[in-house]
């Protein structure tokens, strides 16, 4: 398998990750508004997973704009020194491996964070059994 295809693999695979991740969130959402009591409140277990549950969603968009800033900064860099030597912006580029780091960080924290959302959600079952 050549190198291109190995990472076109692994982005559709953290490509469905995500996007699993993100109907698992909302489930969850769904999931602690049904165990909030009489007065719209939730039991601290809940409230706790509702705070994951805020930071996965925050984490998500943070993947993806921080990324973004980071590959854009990049760019406009290697265009600039391409520039200066060929007096175009036209040619190949190597991306360095720091640019994705940031992505790849945020991906694994939101992952964490929504693990943790559901392990509070057990813990409240739990409690109530």
């Amino acid at each position: 398998m050549k190198n291109e295809e190995l990472w076109k693999q692994y982005d559709a695979y953290t490509t469905l990750v995500s996007e699993n991740c993100r109907k698992l969130a909302f489930c969850a959402a769904a999931i602690d508004w049904v165990f909030r009591t009489g007065q719209s409140q939730f039991p601290n277990p809940i409230w706790i997973s509702l705070l994951y549950l805020i930071g996965f969603f925050i984490l998500d968009v943070m993947q993806y704009l921080v990324s973004a800033f980071c590959l854009r900064f990049w760019i406009y860099h290697e265009e600039g020194k391409q520039w200066k030597e060929t007096q175009s912006i036209d040619g190949e580029y190597n991306k360095p491996k720091w640019i994705d780091r940031p992505a790849f960080t945020f991906f694994i924290a939101k992952i964490i964070c929504l693990v943790l959302t559901y392990i509070f959600i057990f813990i409240h079952i739990c409690k109530m059994a």
